[in-house]
């Protein structure tokens, strides 16, 4: 038998670690989700939620933590960082594959 693990949407996005372990299985709204990597950035699962969501929408979640001083000062300059070159990182591979190459750089 195989062992129990709720099936959140941490754990779909296959992210590193369960930031809301103690939240009931499939009530985690995505807002949530991308404000706990926000708060304990890691490039893995910020470039997953980026992907996911969009950077444009995470870095408007971001702007909305620090405006209502729910995130620290290391944790935005870390987070800002991480979406600037994901955004960056997005944008030259969408030009090389416009540019009509097979793959990105």
């Amino acid at each position: 038998m195989l062992p129990w693990r709720p099936e959140t949407a941490m754990a779909r996005l296959g992210l590193e670690y369960n930031r809301t372990w103690s939240v009931p299985t499939g009530s985690i709204p995505d807002v949530v989700v991308i404000a706990n990597v926000l708060v304990q950035p890691t490039f893995d699962d910020m470039q997953t939620v980026c992907m996911r969501f969009g950077s444009e929408r995470v870095r408007a979640i971001l702007d909305r933590l620090v405006q209502d001083g729910e995130i620290g000062r290391i944790a935005t300059l870390n987070a800002t960082r991480m979406i600037r070159n994901i955004s960056k990182g997005l944008e030259r591979a969408q030009g090389h594959i416009a540019r009509g190459h097979d793959t990105a750089p």
